[in-house]
């Protein structure tokens, strides 16, 4: 530190005075004339001026200067002014590095002193001694100044050491038994500055006040300080608000492709991960890489582990053999097993640090002897699996090893013998992708690709709970916290699962923040954190501390799974969906209610759903090759499984007059169904590529069909043909005449595609289809010939179409996408008329125009369903353009549409940054034209009318 600095913290008032109480120390101590710079001439001064026998009258006692300053860092932080906005940053539109003058405007605000004294009054408060007036001081702190700490913290890019910083203190309010408010307080603090620094919000420090504290509960401590004096900010309203479990602590984005497995170092500082071609080590106090690695084999690299003291590191992969990285002595590397054909899908590293385990994709486990000299041979192959061994964990006293396999088996092995012990796990019904041991070692919990979880005596194998339920798709990895009393899971359906160990109950989650495959758990050493890495290139931080805090499980509307079709009443009051746990669910539009179900007949998915054109009737399809038809006042099943396909019945539609279903089957034929008796009139079509879209004409005389890599084909249905020359000159009349003059019915659709929607347009001249080539194709029934490709003028999708349909008045073509987004576009000309839709997070399965033509629905992978009021966007239809806008209140308050940015920003017409929206709430946000959405996290909307953001942010709080 400066002289000037030392005299501002310790209250000198001049650096003169300083200058003169260094010179007894000058043997010792440099002062440099120039800058004035204070350093010590040998590291040993600390230790000297420290110790009473050895500096006498020089000694500096730690405990009690340590409380002085500290209370001169805080006074200091409480007396500076401005009290908000310390640099007076111009607008909140810019992240602070695009503040072209930013460096000058810290310096001007910031003294050195000033930024020391953010950064370390909590350091001297945690080692200085104990007084009552400390309490007051940290009291006030927290509840006043804490947001201007923050700024100072941030501006000064020392936002990743704040959460240290404020950890500290948290620490002294528990070891110095504070009174509770401040207990609460200080941890509260803790997670509010852990979640700003640790996320994309904090490269913009006004969004402090005008997004991190308005999403903060109003039941928490800082909001309980600070909400009264922030005005006219967003507003977050519904339900999604209401059920939050503010669990999320940090997000650090490492690679486009990571999650394989993680590791953690035994003392909780270091974080082994793959991120894309490279090994990183993370600090886990910032997220910081310490150190990396980049070679042939971390390109292949699959698996990782790290050992007990943090120092070396263990990883293999396909066709990279088994390498042993030292990140200790500068990164030296040294294969443990070389490159074989097969590929190594799992490691471990035993707790005393002698073994390191791998298995391989043959079955094969290998074990690795270490010591102090060169590796050890190996012990193995181990061959009892029959294939991969997707998981391997060692007994806490190193001495048994576990293994996991798509062999549905667990084998537990001696490690002094390397043979089989005689514990016998049962043979699963599922293939096995995790195991872990109980820190005590008597138990052994182990996940299944079904969804389920087991926890089984590690001597006898038995199940010592029921099966572990609450995902919906396989269960990729799971862990025990240290303390034994937790266990934890990661899944394909994209989210964590906490449950008790010892109960097997859900006690938190599901977690919702990743947008990939969760594939790696694993608890801090207090048990007190949660890391998890996903596909999604992220590795999040969850508090897993407070259970009560969080409300443990809240109710389910049980969307839990891919939903797979939805579709509007006639009267559009209700809409009906179909889900890959083979449920169907009926619900209120207007209120989000379930008004009908679960029906839970299928046993497998439900790939299709319809309503009758008189709203007495639902039908379902599904994957196990039925149909079912369903009474939509009461859901009785009206005549049990409808069976005649012998494969998975992929669609369903009813005829206009409502007596009639037309099904198509992935066993290459189109069914048509009577509704009344549940029999089959007649096989419509039999072809050579499985059926995956079909439809009824609206006069129900053609039916139109999609196939997975043939053509599109429209069937006359009262002769079974391909359409004759009737349909050529578009002849609907009734008679039952047949033409003996057939022609190919066959539509010129690129080979190799799948046609995964068709739809012919209310008026009957057209049909719209949508294809794995992701564009949304318009046909003339009278030619067979397109007349347009929408994405020929506009490619707007960016994978393939699942799902197509017309407006009731068919004027529009509603379309969806496995990118998770929808586009209406103008059925006459093809142009783009709204969109694209984003929201989803996954794929969408279905979507449809309501009856009166102005809203959408629409239903994803992502267990959601959104209603959209698209009203005011086709009022008076044009081709898209951009939306721009000079007046900045209309672009925020009007019908602009906004967007939802990969880092959470909403932003405008304009791209600017207008709020930050939490990851583990961004899956429910409703944004305009987003009406209202169905999902087990509820949803909420952003109340933007009377914000002051941009330049108009400086009056947004009241210091």
């Amino acid at each position: 530190m400066k002289l000037d600095a030392i005299a501002e913290v310790i209250g000198l008032g001049s650096a003169e005075r300083v200058n003169a109480l260094l010179k007894p120390l000058r043997s010792v101590v440099n002062v440099t004339e120039e800058t004035g710079l204070v350093t010590t001439l040998h590291a040993s001064f600390p230790d000297f001026m420290l110790s009473a026998n050895r500096s006498k009258q020089f000694w500096c006692e730690k405990a009690s200067r340590n409380q002085l300053l500290a209370e001169r860092c805080l006074h200091l932080i409480d007396t500076t002014k401005p009290t908000f906005n310390i640099c007076s940053l111009p607008s909140s539109y810019f992240l602070d590095d695009e503040v072209e003058d930013l460096e000058v405007r810290v310096d001007k605000a910031i003294s050195p002193a000033l930024a020391y004294a953010c950064q370390y009054w909590s350091t001297h408060l945690y080692l200085g001694e104990h007084r009552d007036e400390l309490v007051d001081l940290v009291r006030h702190f927290l509840s006043i100044k804490l947001l201007l700490w923050m700024e100072v913290m941030n501006l000064k890019k020392r936002m990743r050491h704040a959460t240290s910083t404020i950890q500290h203190a948290q620490n002294w309010c528990t070891d110095r038994a504070v009174p509770e408010d401040v207990a609460k307080l200080s941890y509260d603090a803790w997670q509010f500055v852990s979640v700003y620094a640790n996320h994309p919000i904090s490269q913009s420090t006004p969004h402090i006040y005008i997004s991190m504290l308005p999403f903060w509960p109003r039941s928490r401590p800082v909001s309980a300080a600070y909400i009264a004096r922030v005005v006219n900010v967003v507003e977050p309203t519904g339900t999604a608000i209401d059920r939050r479990r503010l669990a999320l602590l940090a997000t650090w984005t490492l690679s486009i492709h990571l999650g394989q497995p993680m590791d953690l170092s035994i003392d909780g500082t270091r974080l082994v991960v793959i991120a894309g071609d490279s090994i990183r080590m993370l600090d886990t106090a910032t997220g910081d890489s310490v150190c990396e690695l980049i070679n042939d084999h971390t390109k292949s690299s699959t698996c990782v582990r790290i050992s007990p003291d943090g120092t070396r590191v263990v990883f293999g992969g396909y066709g990279s053999g088994l390498q042993l990285w030292n990140a200790h002595d500068g990164g030296t590397v040294t294969e443990l097993l070389p490159c074989y054909d097969q590929s190594i899908y799992s490691v471990a590293y035993s707790p005393n640090g002698t073994y390191v385990a791998c298995g391989l994709r043959n079955g094969d486990v290998y074990i690795h002897v270490l010591g102090p000299g060169p590796p050890a041979p190996v012990l193995g192959p181990l061959k009892e699996h029959s294939n991969v061994v997707t998981s391997l964990a060692f007994s806490p006293d190193s001495l048994h090893l576990a293994s996991g396999s798509w062999d549905r088996t667990i084998r537990v092995w001696d490690m002094r013998t390397g043979q089989l012990t005689s514990r016998v796990f049962a043979q699963y019904s599922s293939a096995i992708y995790s195991v872990s041991y109980s820190p005590d070692g008597s138990r052994i919990a182990s996940s299944f690709e079904n969804t389920t979880i087991q926890v089984g005596d590690a001597q006898t194998g038995e199940d010592i709970l029921h099966p572990l339920t609450g995902h919906s798709q396989g269960i990729r990895c799971i862990t025990f916290s240290p303390n034994g009393a937790l266990i934890a899971s990661g899944s394909d359906d994209k989210t964590v699962q906490i449950y008790d160990a010892h109960t097997g109950h859900m006690v938190l989650g599901p977690l919702q923040a990743h947008t990939g495959i969760v594939r790696s758990v694993i608890f801090t050493p207090d048990s007190s954190r949660l890391f998890s890495c996903s596909e999604d290139g992220t590795v999040r931080l969850w508090n897993v501390q407070d259970l009560d805090a969080h409300n443990k499980v809240l109710p389910s509307l049980n969307l839990s799974y891919p939903i797979t079709s939805v579709r509007y009443s006639p009267s559009g009051l209700r809409a009906m969906c179909g889900s890959e746990d083979g449920r169907l669910h009926v619900w209120d539009v207007r209120t989000g209610e379930l008004v009908l179900g679960p029906l839970r007949d299928h046993d497998l998915p439900v790939t299709c759903v319809d309503y009758s054109p008189s709203g007495a009737y639902m039908a379902s399809a599904s994957l196990a090759g039925t149909l079912r038809v369903w009474d939509a006042r009461n859901g009785k099943d009206m005549h049990g499984p409808i069976c005649g396909h012998d494969a998975a019945v992929r669609c369903v539609r009813f005829s206009s007059d409502g007596h009639l279903i037309v099904s198509g089957s992935h066993d290459q034929t189109v069914k048509i169904w009577n509704v009344v008796s549940g029999q089959v009139v007649t096989e419509l079509f039999q072809g050579e590529w499985p059926i995956v879209s079909v439809g009824f004409s609206l006069n129900g005389r053609h039916v139109v069909l999609g196939s997975m890599g043939g053509p599109m084909r429209v069937i006359k249905r009262r002769t079974s043909k391909t359409a004759t020359r009737q349909i050529e000159g578009h002849d609907y009349s009734d008679g039952d005449s047949d033409d003996s003059s057939e022609y190919d019915g066959e539509y010129d659709i690129s080979d190799q595609e799948c046609i995964y929607s068709v739809e012919f347009s209310p008026d009957g001249t057209r049909i719209a289809s949508g294809s794995s080539s992701g564009a949304v194709q318009i046909w003339d029934t009278r030619t067979r010939k397109q007349l347009f490709a929408c994405s020929n003028y506009d490619v707007a999708h960016k994978f393939l179409i699942q799902s197509a349909g017309f407006s009731p008045n068919g004027q529009y073509v509603v379309s969806g996408s496995s990118d998770g987004t929808l586009c209406v576009w103008d059925a006459q000309t093809g142009y783009r008329i709204l969109g694209t839709l984003t929201g989803h997070t996954d794929s969408v399965q279905g979507v449809q125009f309501s009856p009166d033509g102005l809203h959408l629905v629409s239903c994803s992978c992502d267990s959601t369903i959104r209603f959209w009021d698209v009203s005011a966007y086709l009022a008076s239809p044009q081709p898209h353009v951009d939306i721009d806008t000079d007046d900045d209140r209309e672009d925020i308050c009007g019908n602009a549409l906004w967007l939802l940015d990969n880092d959470g920003w909403v932003v405008d017409s304009h791209k600017r940054r207008v709020v930050w929206v939490p990851s583990d709430l961004r899956a429910f946000l409703a944004l305009p034209p987003t009406q209202s959405i169905i999902a087990d996290g509820g949803y909420f909307k952003l109340q933007l009318d009377k914000i002051q953001v941009g330049e108009d942010w400086v009056n947004c709080y009241r210091a």
